[in-house]
């Protein structure tokens, strides 16, 4: 993950963003060369976040990781969080109709994050978490949320990671047919379509995401795509009433 200069009073969300990023423990010294930060501030930050009970050590090895308030904020988030409650019924049934997983992604900073998923229950199943995030850089998910974010976060996406000659061109095509589709560009033989949810004006919310294995997704590819754009239409419906 890209790791942007912010003022100082932001610096301890910075590192709290590359904590909760991270699929391991980080070290302060780690962190501070991450993040170009110096070695003292980094500490200072860590020493507060630990008190606030944002993140803690690893027993005393020297690794940090998210602490105790984070999962009360998770758990006020799935309880309470207005796209989730409105999309999850929708995402129920898409998940049942297609029998597929289903995601709920948003964007933030740099990543597109899962906030809500429904597993398919096959044996042979494409596996996600919520919580889980993905670089803001390749796949049906990524040039989805690209496509239809504002213009001035998009910018700043994209300056973020290297990005192929023609994208632009590939960003208006996502928008003009209302979906993004792609095969194992992040995990080998996974296939996904993405169709954005979009509330109030054309504001972007977030996006919803079906994953399936390449095989059944090439075989079945017109119903799933028709299956994840009706639910996202009817999402968006529901953003916008209210």
């Amino acid at each position: 993950m890209p790791a942007p200069s912010c003022p100082m009073p932001e610096r301890a969300f910075l590192i709290l963003q590359q904590i909760a990023a991270a699929p391991t423990a980080l070290t302060v010294r780690g962190l501070a060369a991450t993040l170009d930060m110096p070695l003292s501030s980094t500490y200072r930050h860590i020493a507060v976040l630990m008190r606030w009970g944002l993140v803690v050590e690893l027993g005393q090895t020297g690794r940090y990781t998210a602490g105790p308030l984070c999962l009360q904020l998770s758990m006020q988030f799935q309880d309470r969080n207005a796209l989730v409650l409105q999309a999850r019924p929708e995402m129920v049934r898409l998940a049942e109709s297609s029998g597929e997983t289903v995601a709920l992604m948003v964007a933030t900073h740099y990543q597109a994050i899962c906030i809500d998923m429904i597993e398919s229950r096959q044996t042979l199943r494409c596996a996600f978490a919520p919580g889980k995030g993905q670089p803001l850089s390749k796949g049906a998910t990524a040039m989805t949320l690209l496509a239809f974010m504002p213009e001035s976060q998009r910018q700043v996406a994209l300056e973020a990671y290297p990005h192929p000659d023609g994208e632009a061109a590939l960003l208006e095509q996502v928008r003009q047919q209302g979906y993004a589709e792609s095969d194992s560009m992040l995990d080998p033989g996974v296939w996904g379509v993405c169709a954005p949810l979009l509330a109030g004006a054309g504001r972007l919310a977030g996006a919803l995401t079906l994953m399936a294995p390449s095989g059944r997704g090439h075989q079945d590819r017109d119903r799933l795509i028709s299956l994840t754009l009706r639910a996202a239409n009817r999402i968006s419906a529901a953003l916008t009433v209210d």
